[in-house]
């Protein structure tokens, strides 16, 4: 599939000047197989992408290196539990407020490096069901 993203006020204001490209991208597309859409930013600005956007500075922090024994413990602890919300997960460890804090940023950057899994496509608090990632 290609797929050109324009925003929604270009392909409003600039529809009749483009949509010779788009016919020539779509015959192209089809020549070589595959699907050809236009979309606007609203098909790609979603729950997802600001759940990737919010992970991805989880993902660069270097927990497994420092905190190994912790990391074992909150996997130890899901596999225990099976899915549950992150609440649940971070208070069946800890009860000081500063505790929760941290294992919550040590379940984001497992999300982030895939070791967990969530629905993205829902947005990210306490609420979220957590499960290990069997296909890490």
């Amino acid at each position: 599939m290609l797929v050109e993203v324009k925003p929604l006020e270009e392909l409003r204001k600039s529809f009749s000047k483009l949509k010779p490209k788009f016919q020539s991208a779509f015959a192209f597309a089809r020549s070589e197989g595959f699907l050809f859409h236009v979309f606007d930013e609203r098909r790609i600005r979603t729950t997802k992408l600001e759940n990737l956007n919010f992970l991805n500075r989880y993902k660069r922090f270097p927990f497994d290196q420092y905190d190994t024994e912790e990391l074992e413990l909150l996997l130890s602890r899901v596999e225990v539990l099976g899915q549950c919300t992150i609440d649940n997960l971070v208070t069946s460890l800890y009860k000081s407020d500063k505790m929760k804090l941290q294992t919550l940023a040590q379940v984001w950057h497992l999300i982030s490096v895939s070791t967990l899994a969530c629905d993205l496509s829902l947005p990210l608090n306490w609420q979220t069901e957590v499960w290990i990632n069997e296909y890490e």
